[in-house]
């Protein structure tokens, strides 16, 4: 039987069985539903029947594969419905499930980013799915959904997901992996490897005006605000955390830096503003910037690119071009910093790599006092004619 044969098959009055081979056939319902069933003789000498899934989402190579799989347990002598069985765990419980064996190997952040991007992406559309029924077009479904926001991170998508599943098979829960599948089928990567930023600085004060009084939910546009006060890195500012935050200055362990060191961020009078308007906001919670769905997990990896896309900003800038920003400004406008130079001033602000450890332990001294001289000056600039706090607390949500 060919797939264009089993497209053509319509409903009936009632239930009907068409034969494809070998104990495999698929059932048409009334309702014009058609599934997948295969029948053999058990152990025990009686005719069982193994649901196999749905047509089209479960394909006809799709059940052939499975039909032979049962085939080859009935000759070695094992019954295919407890094999099955075994593998009636479904995606979201075998993902999970893989996700608490590998936590420990993650730094915390990552972790939560993994989980994170799991149940927002994954989980509503294939999560009910039985591991071993997932096929090639269910998880591509899941990557067309995320392409048009990050092409980077559907890819990273699809490796957790080719990594779910080749534990699923070495777990016993299911024997093929549909990730695997789907790489030709993806949207290539993007050509050049620079972020996008606006490296003009009155184009980048119109773009937060802009952008902070358009629609959002709060946090992503203070978050915004905070990330480019203190040109720290995405990630770093979406996890910071209350308990980090001491006096006017923050400190970030290690374990959430790009460098595995603690960085110290000298806080300007702008970015204290910022936290003085979150705290009533997430001041009971761990996270500064929390969700808007779940103030106990950050918001999402991408918010501060969805608002700036949405705005007219796609491919001119996103969250890490403040980073860009700050550094081409600075660099070609440079400040008295007491006898250091903004540029060592601003590589230490950038938590870039000193060269030798002599550079480090210089990092901690004197280079703060000139960094906080920096961080301030920095401020001063960019927020010129910037929208109050106060408007965009009470400005228009999504």
């Amino acid at each position: 039987m060919t797939d264009a044969e089993i497209r053509a098959l319509r409903p009936k009055d009632k239930p009907y069985k068409v034969r494809v081979e070998r104990g495999l056939y698929i059932h048409v319902q009334p309702g014009g539903s058609r599934l997948w069933r295969f029948r053999y003789v058990g152990r025990d000498g009686v005719d069982h029947t193994l649901s196999l899934g749905d047509y089209p989402r479960v394909t006809l190579a799709d059940a052939r594969r499975k039909a032979q799989t049962a085939h080859n347990a009935r000759r070695d002598g094992k019954d295919p419905a407890v094999l099955k069985a075994a593998r009636s765990h479904t995606l979201e419980a075998v993902a999970r499930e893989w996700f608490n064996i590998q936590r420990p190997r993650w730094k915390p952040h990552h972790a939560a980013d993994v989980l994170a991007r799991m149940e927002a992406d994954a989980f509503p559309v294939i999560g009910k799915l039985l591991i071993d029924e997932v096929t090639a077009p269910d998880v591509l479904r899941v990557i067309r959904a995320i392409e048009p926001r990050s092409v980077d991170l559907a890819r990273r998508m699809r490796q957790r997901l080719d990594a779910v599943f080749s534990y699923a098979i070495a777990a016993g829960y299911a024997t093929q992996n549909p990730a695997a599948q789907i790489t030709r089928a993806m949207a290539p990567m993007p050509n050049g490897k620079h972020r996008p930023a606006l490296l003009d600085i009155d184009a980048a004060r119109k773009m937060l005006r802009e952008v902070e009084q358009q629609p959002a939910f709060p946090a992503t546009k203070l978050c915004n605000r905070f990330l480019a006060l203190t040109a720290v890195r995405p990630g770093e500012a979406r996890f910071a955390c209350w308990d980090e935050i001491q006096g006017d200055v923050w400190e970030i362990p290690a374990a959430r830096m790009k460098m595995p060191r603690a960085h110290r961020v000298p806080l300007s009078k702008q970015a204290l503003e910022v936290l003085t308007v979150m705290r009533p906001l997430s001041g009971k919670n761990g996270y500064i910037f929390g969700s808007s769905t779940n103030p106990n997990r950050p918001i999402s990896e991408n918010a501060i690119n969805y608002l700036l896309n949405r705005n007219g900003f796609q491919g001119k800038h996103c969250a890490h071009g403040w980073r860009s920003l700050f550094s081409t400004h600075m660099n070609e406008n440079p400040v008295d910093l007491g006898g250091v130079s903004t540029r060592d001033a601003v590589e230490h602000a950038l938590a870039h790599a000193p060269n030798n450890a002599v550079a480090a332990a210089y990092n901690r001294g004197t280079l703060f006092e000139a960094r906080r001289v920096l961080m301030q000056h920095w401020s001063d600039i960019l927020l010129g004619g910037a929208l109050p706090l106060a408007d965009i607390l009470t400005g228009p949500r999504r």
